[in-house]
């Protein structure tokens, strides 16, 4: 429920702010000069965004000319919806979304960083269930998941890997009450759930738990986050955002390198009556992100199309497209 209301607030406050943005905005110039970014987040803002919040307080963002407001988000598919409008210059979001949308539907986004290098959500269930040792215990059980189609797919593929056929278990739709329907046993295990955020809780309330990444049963490590913007924009305003990149990688910088000023940003600025935070969680988290943002032998933010073609690749396999399409398309990078 907490999340709920907060995503309501977060609403308000995201038609709030796009209002004065009109239903369409004029291209940005190209030059030098002094810009103003709407930055549509995916969620309510979080250890994840530290970067953007750091970026914003160390005045990396006006040393690059820019004004950025950080929007959190109606629904978690407003990113592309209002890229590919022109209300919102960049977003961050997800990358199936992005497929879906510009290879799905020919629309004009491209990706321009990968936020989280690796896949967020888990598969999860309580120790005392001993699944950890043995999958096929599923046999007769119920794994639940958010609602979301990849998610029922990836299930049935956790479910598969174990050796169960279909009719060995029950898939439950949980809608994105997944701590529930596990401490209440309504599911023996969950999909869904992130590593960054309800794991850390279950862990903090006292549960001990078994964690397992959906890589371990053969569907593709992907992108837990990544950040779009317009092709017209891109390819007009080139400047623009490699000078928001080159902030955010110096906002990433900083907060990598000392806790305690990223606990403090998070605490101080992101924080609020509307979006509460508990500091222990959300160190947990940070913890938890900083190798999935910043992976051993990649850059924040670097992605590449490979990626892509393996995660496209899986989803036409499973008819959640029609046909992978070009994943070099679906990138962005600055000019050399």
């Amino acid at each position: 429920m907490k999340k709920i209301t907060t995503m309501l607030l977060c609403a308000l406050l995201c038609l709030s702010l796009l209002a004065g943005c009109g239903a369409k905005q004029e291209p940005l110039p190209s030059t030098g000069e002094y810009n103003e970014l709407n930055v549509l987040l995916d969620w309510y803002p979080n250890a994840i965004h530290a970067f953007l919040y750091q970026a914003e307080a160390a005045g990396y963002f006006a040393e690059e000319n820019l004004h950025v407001n950080l929007i959190p988000p109606a629904e978690s598919s407003d990113a592309i919806t209002f890229v590919a409008a022109g209300r919102a210059q960049i977003g961050l979001t997800y990358p199936v979304d992005l497929i879906n949308a510009a290879v799905g539907e020919g629309m004009p986004v491209q990706c321009i960083g990968a936020v989280a290098q690796k896949d967020l959500g888990r598969l999860v269930a309580l120790k005392e269930s001993n699944l950890g040792s043995k999958l096929e215990n599923l046999s007769g059980g119920t794994i639940g998941h958010a609602g979301v189609v990849t998610e029922e797919i990836e299930s049935k593929q956790i479910a598969a890997a174990a050796g169960l056929s279909e009719g060995e278990y029950e898939l439950l739709d949980c809608g994105f009450d997944l701590n529930t329907a596990l401490i209440s046993r309504s599911a023996d295990a969950v999909v869904g759930m992130f590593v960054n955020d309800e794991v850390i809780t279950l862990r903090q309330e006292g549960y001990d738990l078994d964690v397992w990444e959906y890589s371990e049963f053969g569907v593709p490590d992907f992108y837990g986050l990544i950040m779009v913007a317009g092709s017209e924009d891109l390819k007009e305003n080139p400047t623009i955002y490699e000078r928001f990149l080159r902030a955010c990688r110096k906002g990433f910088n900083d907060v990598k390198g000392d806790e305690e000023l990223a606990l403090k940003l998070i605490m101080e600025k992101m924080a609020s009556d509307d979006n509460p935070l508990d500091e222990t969680q959300q160190r947990g988290s940070y913890e938890t992100l900083l190798p999935i943002m910043e992976p051993k032998g990649s850059g924040f933010l670097d992605a590449d199309a490979a990626h892509f073609q393996e995660y496209m690749d899986w989803m036409t396999e499973n008819g959640l497209l029609k046909e992978p399409g070009d994943p070099a398309a679906l990138l962005w990078y600055p000019e050399a």
